[in-house]
């Protein structure tokens, strides 16, 4: 009785994990801005995305919730280079966020290392049993996310 009750239940947890949704998240905030480190209800992609790329598909647990991540602008982040002149100028008219994937492309005496800050949208968003999910996160849509530590200030 004991081994059908351990089976049911082996059973049972496997086929709640094919009810759960089907989530990708789409950084639709600006060329300049990368986003890293996108959570959303139980689901993390420990990865770099770039204006309008998609992540990859996870199934994440039901509900409702914010989606938290890393922003980076790097346009900011070359603009107080040439600020500090720490670089020459460079050209924001083909300026192209390709080149910078998770380091910046800078010379190699600078110290400087980009800062990613704590974001989260600013509101939550409802991923319902078996179903696919495209979630959008655009760049008036998001908060800084205070229930971490800093860094704060961007």
């Amino acid at each position: 009785m004991h081994k059908l009750l351990l089976v049911v239940i082996c059973f049972t947890i496997g086929a709640c994990e094919s009810f759960y949704p089907e989530v990708v998240i789409v950084n639709k905030t600006a060329a300049p801005i990368l986003l890293r480190n996108i959570s959303y209800n139980g689901c993390l992609w420990e990865s770099v995305s770039q204006y309008e790329e998609v992540t990859s598909v996870q199934k994440c647990m039901p509900g409702s919730d914010h989606v938290y991540f890393q922003k980076f602008n790097a346009l900011t982040y070359y603009k107080k280079l040439v600020e500090d002149d720490l670089i020459d100028d460079f050209n924001t008219e083909t300026y192209n966020c390709d080149d910078v994937i998770g380091e910046c492309p800078v010379d190699e005496n600078i110290t400087s290392q980009p800062v990613w800050y704590n974001y989260r949208t600013s509101k939550r968003f409802a991923a319902k049993e078996a179903g696919f999910y495209t979630i959008e996160i655009y760049l008036e849509d998001f908060e800084q996310d205070f229930s971490v530590p800093g860094p704060y200030g961007h």
